[in-house]
């Protein structure tokens, strides 16, 4: 199955080159061998041509890179992949693709920059959205990371009793995420009670939890190179009823929203449409980032679900929807799903 899915990855992805006038695309940036290589964190240089993909990395992930499919060319280098690049003269007379956006300057100027009597082309905008246009292989994993980390959350919420820390949940989120089988975090997990959870990406702190607070947990691991991504706001006993009352609003909004998505259409009419709900209860200047963004092989990822993007949703990308809002020094709530963009509609993947 492997060898198939890499291969129609390798066939649509140089289509989009060719379209770009790019003769090859070449890429240090992790997901991008994740993707299409399956050297699930094996670092390198990939090179992806016309008839081949290749992977080049050291000695040190020989055991690594002897297990990937055939379908991959893996060269074992002694010395920089862009100085092999030059000897092999795989890269000689080529119009090089990059992403841009996840290319350094140090990599840039190796491959002649500005200088280089090669073309160079910056595909990155188009080429991100490969990361998140998930198949059977892809989607197989996220659902695995999804199960991860919602039994790591339920567990959580579970055994939550007072005297515990912000900062020992969060270790503990960590950990079972790799007891469970993830890769690790696919970002540090964000645990706050009460004023805390007013910081949209609060550091875990050493504040103990008390009977009678609001709980946000954000959280989500990696599995194969594949991420997930949710948030949950609860209360741990009793809370007043405009703090109730705001998580079952953003909870609502959250899923209603969700049950829009439709392929073809432009990602920040449900940022606006989101901001339109909240105006009407006097909330939308507490709502402080955007409504959501891509998943996949990167935790943040293309289309970005913001006012001003024009990023169009395709169908079998995911995004997270995730409604929020923010009264300082008081408390913070924010809901957040995956969706899977289908065919015609939208399947929530992290409801429960």
């Amino acid at each position: 199955m492997y060898s198939s899915i890499l291969a129609k990855r390798h066939s649509l992805f140089f289509e989009f080159l060719k379209s770009r006038k790019a003769d090859v695309f070449y890429s240090e940036y992790q997901p991008y061998i994740n993707y299409f290589t399956d050297a699930i964190d094996v670092p390198g240089s990939l090179l992806v041509t016309n008839d081949k993909i290749l992977l080049i990395t050291d000695s040190r992930f020989i055991e690594e890179a002897g297990a990937l499919s055939k379908s991959v060319d893996v060269v074992i280098s002694k010395i920089r992949a862009a100085d092999y690049l030059k000897q092999s003269k795989l890269l000689t007379k080529k119009s090089i693709g990059l992403d841009f956006s996840n290319t350094s300057l140090q990599l840039y100027t190796s491959l002649g920059g500005s200088t280089s009597a090669n073309k160079i082309v910056d595909v990155g905008r188009d080429a991100q959205a490969f990361l998140n246009k998930h198949d059977e292989l892809s989607l197989k994993r996220m659902q695995k990371a999804i199960q991860i980390s919602r039994k790591v959350l339920s567990e959580t919420v579970a055994g939550l009793e007072t005297g515990v820390s912000e900062i020992d949940i969060a270790l503990d989120i960590s950990a079972k995420h790799r007891k469970y089988g993830a890769d690790g975090d696919a970002f540090p997990p964000v645990v706050a009670f009460n004023k805390n959870s007013s910081k949209p990406h609060c550091q875990p702190s050493a504040v103990k939890l008390k009977e009678n607070s609001l709980v946000l947990i954000d959280l989500g691991c990696r599995y194969k190179g594949v991420n997930c991504d949710f948030t949950r706001t609860f209360p741990f006993g009793m809370l007043n009823s405009e703090k109730i009352q705001v998580i079952e609003d953003i909870r609502k909004l959250s899923l209603s929203i969700g049950k829009t998505l439709v392929p073809n259409s432009i990602a920040s009419l449900y940022d606006s449409a989101a901001r339109d709900i909240l105006s009407k209860k006097a909330l939308d200047s507490y709502f402080v980032h955007s409504l959501g963004h891509g998943v996949g092989y990167e935790i943040h990822a293309f289309p970005r679900v913001a006012p001003i993007s024009q990023e169009m949703l395709k169908k079998n990308m995911v995004v997270t929807i995730e409604p929020g809002v923010y009264f300082q020094n008081k408390f913070g709530v924010r809901h957040e799903d995956m969706y899977l963009v289908t065919q015609d509609n939208s399947k929530n993947l992290t409801k429960f």
